[in-house]
């Protein structure tokens, strides 16, 4: 299992030649979905360049680096939903009677399959410090909005 974290800033490397195409920026999720769709991938120079890469077109998540075929990089998907970090705009998480529980900070997927298992949670500075970040395995991605939906009952801390 991968955690988004874990693969922000590691270098995407063209499996066939070994050259660099960049480093990861973000995840990508299709809206409704609970997979992973692909990985943002940003090569720095003198201008910034933002592609895409499906996830069919990745071979291998390391700790050390991400393999992808070399056809992989493309444009971004519109109706994509990009993940963007604890301090910006992330989706709400909000139990099944509306309650709103916090945002998402973290996203735990299969390697493999993409499938997105387990969410990271925080509700406030305070609480994480006090209570710790709750992680949940149980939810629903909400359409366009990116926003989450857990049954209150299934919770567990880090």
């Amino acid at each position: 299992m991968k955690s988004r974290n874990e693969l922000v800033g590691l270098p995407v490397v063209y499996e066939a030649s070994g050259t660099v195409a960049g480093t990861v920026k973000d995840v990508v999720c299709q809206p409704g979905e609970r997979k992973v769709s692909g990985l943002v991938v940003e090569k720095k120079g003198l201008m910034k360049k933002t592609t895409y890469v499906p996830w069919s077109k990745v071979n291998l998540m390391g700790s050390n680096c991400v393999m992808v075929d070399p056809d992989g990089l493309m444009k971004m998907p519109k109706d994509a939903w990009v993940f963007e970090g604890p301090f910006q705009q992330t989706p709400k998480v909000y139990d099944t009677e509306g309650k709103e529980l916090g945002h998402v900070t973290d996203i735990a997927m299969d390697e493999q399959t993409g499938h997105t298992v387990r969410l990271t949670v925080s509700r406030s500075i305070l609480d994480d410090y006090r209570e710790g970040r709750p992680q949940y395995e149980q939810f629903v991605f909400q359409g366009e909005s990116g926003n989450v939906i857990v049954p209150q009952i299934h919770q567990e801390r880090e």
